[in-house]
């Protein structure tokens, strides 16, 4: 998430009833095509044809593959709507449809825009389109909802933490700064992200420290605490050396005035393996590579 500084107060009346209007129906969002199989191994013929395309096209044909999962999920709840396992598995498959969303849109703005200087490629995740935006609101909302039941089946649940603190995240971020911090929702996320935090801060590869991380670094101000972030990332960077967490701490080294100690660890994020669905290591990578790019280096 990179919330935007709050904007003066005459100008967020309209930009709240936008922002505060129900998001729409999920079902109209998620659009797996036909006979996609969820996210897995791919045959080898399917492998071999992907292999001369880009990232961002071979995540645009992923995101049908990560929608038929999230759409498999929620049906597999509406048939176990009790179920804690079922809960969890439709907060995670939401979530990563809205995760690749925002990855793809952020990329297609920085396609746009080969010379941006380096201010535009840090802020490009807040240029997505509003349809875009619109569609991670109808997704979170929903993962919200039944990360929230997950967590009330399971309060010591780290995984159901986690996806709740994703998903109240993703909304903040979704809705913009202004209308989410006069909303109250600032220190919600906040919570929601001390709560993972605090069961288990390694989980997932340090995600819940990954997120705070993040949070603290990108949050406006009275939340944003820049010392604070570096530190949750450079821990969750010991525990999980991958490229998002070189990524991320490259933004926060940059944010605070270190454009050398940032290149360094955009730098390292290009060569660094990881965990997760190949496709998304593959975007943070590019997303390094243009940071480097408007700085003038590899």
């Amino acid at each position: 998430m990179r919330p935007r500084p709050p904007i003066p107060f005459a100008a967020t009346p309209l930009l709240l009833v936008l922002a505060c209007a129900a998001p729409g129906p999920v079902e109209d969002v998620l659009r797996p095509g036909e006979d996609v199989q969820p996210p897995g191994e791919l045959p080898p013929a399917d492998a071999a044809a992907r292999a001369g395309l880009s990232p961002l096209e071979r995540a645009e044909l992923d995101q049908a593959r990560v929608d038929a999962a999230a759409t498999a999920a929620r049906a597999a709840l509406e048939r176990d709507p009790e179920s804690y396992e079922r809960l969890l598995d439709a907060g995670r498959e939401l979530f990563l449809a809205a995760d690749l969303r925002i990855q793809r849109a952020t990329l297609e703005v920085l396609r746009a825009e080969p010379e941006a200087e380096l201010g535009r490629v840090l802020d490009a995740e807040d240029r997505v389109p509003r349809a875009v935006k619109e569609e991670v609101r109808a997704l979170c909302s929903a993962g919200a909802d039944v990360s929230e039941r997950a967590v009330e089946l399971d309060p010591e649940s780290v995984a159901a933490r986690q996806y709740l603190a994703l998903h109240r995240t993703l909304l903040a971020w979704a809705e913009g700064a202004a209308s989410a911090f006069l909303r109250g929702m600032g220190p919600k996320v906040e919570g929601a992200i001390e709560a993972a935090v605090e069961l288990d801060p390694a989980y997932d590869d340090a995600a819940p420290l990954r997120l705070r991380g993040r949070f603290r670094s990108q949050a406006p101000w009275p939340l944003r605490d820049l010392a604070g972030g570096r530190a949750d990332l450079e821990r969750a960077l010991a525990m999980a050396p991958i490229p998002l967490h070189y990524l991320y701490l490259g933004d926060a080294r940059f944010a605070a005035g270190d454009a050398q100690g940032a290149a360094a660890a955009w730098r390292a994020a290009l060569d660094a393996e990881g965990s997760g669905m190949p496709f998304t290591i593959e975007l943070h990578r590019e997303l390094a590579r243009a940071r480097l790019r408007a700085l003038g280096g590899r």
